[in-house]
Parts: structure tokens; sequence; C-alpha cells
């Protein structure tokens, strides 16, 4: 999102149309003061059903949406872009469990071994 005051738009206006063509939401302020939102036009009968409600919260001013993928002649094509997934080095999740085991031991003042009570000796009555 990108703010710009009345002057800036007069003088680039194309430039900042397109960019709300693409997606992007301009802010439009007078004197610090926003007064307008240049944002892209979606016609309620290219959203897919599913997304009706999501783009009439975008539509108020509830959410962002993000960029939008387009099909042929405009309309959304219903694909979904996907983040790309982060790999952790391998033995990550074992290194942070065993550093909070060992946290957890000694805010307890035992170790694993040692919390237990000893067991009686086989053969013993009591």
């Amino acid at each position: 999102m990108q703010a710009i005051g009345v002057r800036e738009l007069k003088a680039r206006l194309s430039r900042y149309l397109r960019m709300a063509r693409e997606g992007e939401v301009v802010l439009v302020t007078d004197r610090g003061t926003v007064i307008a939102e240049l944002r892209p036009h979606a016609a309620p009968e290219t959203v897919p059903a599913e997304l009706r409600g999501l783009w009439e919260l975008g539509q108020q001013g509830g959410v962002r949406l993000g960029s939008l993928h387009r099909g042929g002649a405009g309309r959304l094509s219903g694909r979904v872009r996907r983040r790309p997934t982060r790999r952790l080095p391998d033995g990550t999740a074992e290194r942070l469990l065993d550093a909070d085991r060992a946290e957890r031991s000694v805010s307890t003042g035992a170790d694993d071994a040692g919390s237990r009570p000893p067991e009686p000796p086989s053969g013993a009555t009591g």
C-alpha cells in the first residue's frame, strides 16, 4: 500500500492507475489526510463463490487481499500461489527438544534418573 499526495497523483496518474490494475492499493492524501483509495476493480461475478465473502470484506476495507492470478479475459483462474517451504537443517527439532528438557531438569533441580524414587530390592517384604 502506498500513500501519495493529490499533486503527485495528478502528475503521474497513468503510473498509479497501472499499479491499481496490478493489484496495489494506492491511498490518496490531501495535507496528510487520506481522502481516497485507488484499488483494482473486480466484478462480483468474476469472483469464485467460495471467495465471495472474503472479496466483499476486501471491498469494505476489512481485509487486504493479495494479488490475484488472472485467467483469460481478466477472470480469476482459481489457482492458489503456494509459499515456498523453509527446510531446517537435520537435527534441529532434536536439539531444541534436548535444550528444552535440559532447562526443565535444571528448573526442577533433578535429572531424569534422579527424579524417580528408588525401587525396593527384589524379594524384600515390608
